[in-house]
């Protein structure tokens, strides 16, 4: 399954944009402070794990850049792959499901995304690959 976004728990008395920051750097080895990061919306997400509920609020970033894939390096226990994705491209894989579902992240994604030249950068999740 694709992925749009690296992400994880925020820990006590961390910013939402410290928490992303360090799930960049765990999850593919990249510095935040490199590029120029913009805070794209919030929403609330309801997740369903076996009968078990939790309610997140999600904060969406996205990072302006132009990223060489072989500068990255892969948390390969969470990640398998990494791949550029036009927008076009990246709703034809949300639509088929194969792609994580997070709805509302996908809308402000798209909203976000309104240059046709724009790429978005995806990584495959190593459980569902």
């Amino acid at each position: 399954m694709w992925d749009i976004a690296v992400g994880g728990h925020i820990k006590t008395g961390e910013s939402p944009l410290n928490a992303a920051s360090r799930e960049l750097e765990e999850e593919l080895g990249l510095n935040i402070n490199q590029y120029e990061v913009e805070e794209a919306g919030k929403t609330q997400e309801v997740l369903n794990n076996g009968g078990v509920y939790s309610r997140e609020v999600v904060t969406i970033y996205i990072i302006y850049a132009d990223i060489d894939l072989d500068n990255i390096s892969l948390q390969t226990d969470e990640v398998s792959k990494v791949g550029w994705f036009t927008k076009e491209k990246l709703n034809q894989i949300i639509e088929k499901g194969k792609a994580i579902p997070h709805g509302k992240e996908y809308e402000i994604l798209n909203s976000q995304l309104n240059q046709p030249s724009r790429l978005v950068l995806s990584h495959q999740t190593k459980k569902n690959s």
